[in-house]
């Protein structure tokens, strides 16, 4: 699946900003999970809709992003 792919299947559903789909250093094939972002009015619809949908033989895992702990990011 490209990012494009996935860009058209979640853009029917609200605006999508970005797709990133990360590729395995040893063979640059796709690592099988990816990420879309997309506006956040948007988000719960977008959630609701492509969570648990079958596409290209995969279903897909939707959720909302959590913030990592043990950052850079994270204070002291």
């Amino acid at each position: 699946m490209t990012p494009r792919e996935l860009w058209t299947e979640f853009a029917k559903h609200g605006t999508v900003y970005k797709v990133f789909i990360p590729l395995s250093k040893a063979n640059q094939r796709s690592r099988g999970f990816g990420f879309v972002n997309v506006a956040g009015k948007d988000a719960e619809h977008i959630i609701q809709s492509m969570h648990g949908k079958e596409l290209m033989g995969r279903t897909l895992a939707c959720s909302l992003s959590r913030k990592r702990l043990g950052g850079e990011d994270d204070p002291l």
